[in-house]
């Protein structure tokens, strides 16, 4: 089948694969609901490099050691070296191989990128679909080493976590997290959204025995006092981020936390807006209300999770909102550049609640980017929008007519200016829409 459109068999039944609009990948991929304990099981597995070798140059691999889970040689697909190009599919948590000739190495994704010749996006997209590139079948199960740290026993680990998040909301919630509550509210969160989210707060730091979650050596550090951030994936809690309220630094996570696309299990719009944190992600969704799918990776110097690529086969675009700062900015160019086409930046309102806490509307903002990005936004939201950026746009020429010829008044005229060009921009979005938009030289009206 190839890149074609068809049909694979998963589990007994017979699933089709779906074509995507998006320029995230450019082959076909399944449906995100199709043999979701497949994905579970071989979560953190590297398996692929072997079975996509052994499609490369099929019957020229050989096992030659059992070592970290097992060593296939073969010829290099790169060089063509003769049996220096080993693989070791069980290694870590995405396979390892290399080329002692010519020196091409990596792991699952890398050997996407260096032998196959694809994009990163692309690539990271396939490492976490369950259909090869070569051939519709999934491939065979083989015997690998535990999926996590050997310093780790997730069963504990995970009951350890889930114990520290109920025992922090419940504290927060509780006359005694006063504290965390008002630090919460003072970002605009409102009580739906800080339950919804499973927020908690920590009064005093501590030491838990590394026993007690599943690990060797040190002690497990849990700060304090912190507002503690649980970040899900598929209902089980991947990491527990610490937004702490005394000292430095201002975040901390809890030992054994994994990196989580934050948000990404509620995703189904095909646009979603990315934030910087998690705090803003959870205002702009409470603010948005449905309007679209928000989103985070925790940080601007991070980058999606390989195994959160698949949570976004529903999404045609997405939009960056970072902080403007220099983090912010080097960030967003940089992941935007790591999947082009894919993720954009928008036109960010700087600290997103900074800009909810001064009195705009995250809505109105969001619509505008959505409108502006090609998105099918709501009728009554676009009225709603462009009704209230025309009489920003009124209030500022009117106060620049009163104003003497003063320095300030040349700021202005620029900063109005740049107005007009976005109410511009905003006619041609809207008519794109399907919609109109009548004006004269004093009003404007906005209809079907």
């Amino acid at each position: 089948m190839g890149y074609g459109d068809g049909a694979f068999s998963c589990c007994g039944n017979v699933v089709n694969i779906i074509k995507r609009s998006s320029t995230i990948s450019s082959v076909y991929s399944p449906c995100l609901r199709v043999c979701r304990q497949y994905n579970q099981d071989w979560e953190g597995s590297g398996v692929k490099i072997l079975t996509m070798y052994e499609q490369d140059l099929p019957g020229m691999v050989k096992k030659v050691s059992s070592h970290r889970g097992g060593e296939w040689h073969g010829p290099c697909p790169v060089c063509g070296g003769s049996k220096r190009f080993r693989i070791q599919p069980n290694h870590g948590d995405h396979g390892y191989f290399k080329c002692r000739d010519c020196g091409v190495g990596g792991d699952d994704v890398d050997y996407l990128v260096k032998v196959r010749s694809l994009t990163k996006a692309v690539a990271m997209r396939e490492q976490r679909s369950q259909v090869s590139l070569a051939q519709p079948a999934l491939p065979t199960p083989q015997p690998t080493l535990p999926k996590t740290s050997e310093w780790i026993d997730r069963n504990i680990w995970q009951r350890a976590v889930r114990d520290l998040c109920d025992q922090a909301h419940e504290d927060l919630i509780s006359p005694g997290g006063d504290r965390g509550m008002q630090y919460l509210k003072s970002r605009g969160l409102k009580d739906e959204t800080i339950r919804g989210a499973g927020l908690g707060y920590i009064s005093a730091a501590r030491n838990e025995t590394a026993g007690k979650w599943g690990m060797t050596g040190k002690d497990v550090y849990v700060p304090g006092p912190c507002v503690a951030i649980p970040r899900y994936r598929a209902e089980r809690i991947c990491g527990v981020k610490f937004r702490q309220l005394e000292g430095q630094p201002k975040y901390l996570q809890v030992s054994g936390s994994r990196p989580v696309l934050y948000g990404a299990d509620n995703i189904k719009h095909e646009y979603l807006i990315m934030t910087e944190g998690e705090f803003d992600c959870l205002l702009l969704r409470q603010e948005t209300g449905g309007l679209c799918d928000v989103a985070t990776i925790g940080s601007a110097s991070s980058d999606i999770p390989a195994e959160d690529i698949l949570s976004l086969t529903s999404v045609n675009k997405a939009l960056l909102a970072y902080d403007l700062d220099d983090a912010g900015m080097k960030g967003s160019v940089k992941i935007a550049s790591d999947y082009p086409g894919f993720i954009c930046n928008a036109r960010s309102p700087g600290d997103i609640t900074d800009y909810h806490m001064q009195g705009n509307s995250l809505r109105h903002w969001a619509v505008e980017e959505l409108l502006l990005a090609g998105a099918d936004v709501p009728f009554s939201d676009i009225g709603h929008m462009y009704n209230a950026r025309l009489r920003e746009h009124d209030d500022l020429a009117n106060e620049v007519d009163k104003m003497p010829d003063i320095p300030e008044r040349s700021r202005m005229l620029y900063e109005h200016a740049a107005m007009c060009v976005n109410m511009s921009r905003l006619i041609t979005a809207i008519k794109a829409a399907g919609y109109t938009v009548t004006h004269s030289d004093a009003v404007y009206g906005f209809g079907m």
